[in-house]
């Protein structure tokens, strides 16, 4: 049975894990879990299930992977205890601060916390069908760029890849789908020009290979006012030289853009030690899952990115220490996370206190002011200007 740590703080867990390291037969998963994904065929399904075989196989855990089409559907069963993890992608940081489809009433700022991350060869970008001319991002300016309704990751992401080349959302043309999958199948069947995807989706690859074809336009490191423009719109992103994926290997790299991705998470509420067992799983039967699919090797515990904008729950945190991939520096930052939430989620609570507007647009324009309200005055990053 796996012991419930309810009278610790994340801080002070994270604290005591120093003084009192775990031994290896204190992963303790159940006989089956549940994990949610992105669309079956994308590189985060793929990985999720690399790691649940190996769940099943060194541990006896049976894993389901339940794939979802936006951030809102495979956060639910996470937020109602249906499931131990979500492979999330840049939604997790999203969620965590209470915006656009996150800054519903139904929903709020999520404090999510991340297990473990990956960042391989591949990066995250517009992809853009070859037959529309497109060399350089300047280049979409009028075309058709693919939007999924619910996924404001996405969708921002989009926006962010945009915004390196001076475009905003009216000046291209804005194509809206169900899903992910549904996207990339619409740049196929010429429904739209573009479409946000690491380069090693399964999508991808099919676009590729398709008669429209693909290109990845190239974001350069040494554009840096471009990037100053990207960092607005994305926060979370940061340059690097793509690899591997559709159309792109370590002969012929292309310099886009990267975020962590998948990314597991958990909510603060799940006990510490279950979060530890996962992530000690994870990192102990790395080597069994690092080739399962592509991407899965960057969930190494050296590869872990250091001080991102979302903060490490402690049971992580604790299985990280034991690998030797933590520091002092990281620590303060992650204890900075974890006040940054506390103070969206004080505010959020405040808001609802209130006399609220039944306009659901009048709602979302009240709560970000008052989220802006409260973040200034703990002195903290709006994000969201």
């Amino acid at each position: 049975m796996i012991r419930r740590m309810l009278a610790l703080t994340p801080a002070v867990f994270a604290s005591l894990s120093l003084i009192a390291p775990a031994l290896a037969d204190d992963v303790k998963l159940p006989p089956t879990l549940t994990m949610t994904a992105y669309d079956t065929g994308t590189a985060g399904f793929n990985i999720t299930v690399g790691v649940g075989k190996m769940m099943k196989d060194k541990y006896g855990s049976d894993v389901r992977v339940l794939p979802a089409g936006n951030d809102v559907a495979r956060l639910a069963p996470l937020r109602a205890k249906r499931a131990v993890s979500s492979a999330m992608g840049s939604g997790t940081y999203f969620a965590q601060e209470g915006v656009f489809e996150f800054g519903a009433r139904e929903w709020g700022p999520q404090p999510l916390q991340l297990i473990l991350t990956s960042v391989d060869c591949n990066c995250g970008s517009l992809g853009v069908a070859a037959d529309v001319g497109v060399k350089e991002l300047k280049d979409l300016r009028g075309k058709r760029v693919g939007f999924v309704v619910g996924s404001p990751a996405l969708n921002q992401n989009s926006l962010a890849v945009l915004a390196f080349a001076g475009l905003t959302q009216s000046d291209v043309k804005i194509v809206e789908f169900a899903s992910y999958g549904a996207m990339w199948k619409g740049l196929v069947n010429n429904d739209t020009d573009a479409a946000f995807g690491t380069t090693i989706t399964g999508p991808a690859k099919e676009a590729e290979t398709s008669p429209r074809g693909l290109v990845w336009p190239p974001l350069p490191k040494s554009d840096t006012a471009g990037w100053a423009r990207m960092k607005k719109v994305g926060l979370y992103f940061f340059p690097q030289a793509a690899t591997c994926g559709a159309g792109i290997s370590p002969e012929k790299p292309i310099e886009l853009a990267n975020y962590p991705y998948p990314i597991f998470v958990a909510y603060v509420s799940q006990p510490a030690e279950q979060v530890y067992s996962i992530a000690k799983a994870m990192i102990d039967g790395y080597d069994a899952y690092k080739d399962s699919a592509p991407g899965a090797g960057g969930l190494a515990a050296a590869r872990q990115t250091k001080n991102w904008v979302v903060p490490v729950h402690a049971g992580a945190v604790k299985a990280l220490k034991e690998a030797g991939q933590w520091t002092a520096e990281q620590e303060a930052h992650n204890n900075a996370l974890y006040k940054r939430q506390e103070v969206l989620g004080s505010a959020w609570a405040e808001y609802n206190k209130g006399n609220l507007p039944s306009d659901d647009k009048a709602f979302l324009e009240g709560w970000m002011k008052v989220r802006a309200a409260a973040l200034a005055k703990a002195n903290m990053t709006n994000g969201f200007e």
